[in-house]
């Protein structure tokens, strides 16, 4: 298994799957890239982590995407959340 996903290098539908040396799969540019999709104003939207920073190492390296939103935390779960 571990020399399968060593060897592991495809582009599928969401993107280039590689593993690191922990095995684990690499996200970001290049690599695999996933998002969600939330309605917004009538809409369905697809949004991603807005500047989301991957590399502390390279404080300047922001990730994101044209036409992605921000994620909105929907109105019923801040009311039910609220206080507690």
């Amino acid at each position: 298994m571990i020399a399968a996903l060593e060897a592991t290098d495809y582009v599928g539908t969401i993107g280039r799957i590689v593993f690191d040396k922990t095995h684990d799969p690499l996200w970001g540019p290049e690599h695999l890239t996933g998002l969600g999709v939330q309605w917004q104003d009538g809409a369905p939207k697809a949004f991603w982590p807005r500047e989301w920073r991957p590399d502390a190492g390279r404080p300047n390296y922001v990730v994101g995407f044209a036409g992605t939103v921000p994620y909105q935390i929907p109105p019923w779960v801040v009311a039910h959340w609220k206080g507690k």
